[in-house]
């Protein structure tokens, strides 16, 4: 359950980071994106250490917590490009 939380969680960062991305390279606003980026780059990494420690204090080892950090991890920047490329799309 808590893996679905935050892969929800990370789903909405890449949305953020996404959509900032576009905003910020069609004008509407300077350098967005790379404050988006480092805002939840700074907020990723220690969730993403905590996640892990989590997951290890239930008993997750080896492949088992693996597969579960990399989910939460790789939706934000599956869905950043998803989002972006999206926008570039309709636009």
């Amino acid at each position: 359950m808590t893996t679905i939380g935050l892969v929800i969680h990370s789903i909405a960062d890449g949305l953020a980071l996404g959509a900032s991305l576009y905003l910020s390279e069609a004008g509407g606003a300077k350098g967005l994106g790379i404050v988006i980026f480092i805002a939840i780059l700074m907020h990723k990494s220690p969730t993403a250490i905590g996640f892990g420690t989590f997951l290890a204090h239930k008993g997750r080892e080896g492949w088992g917590l693996i597969k579960h950090v990399l989910a939460f991890t790789a939706t934000s920047p599956l869905a950043a490009m998803t989002v972006y490329f999206s926008l570039i799309i309709a636009n």
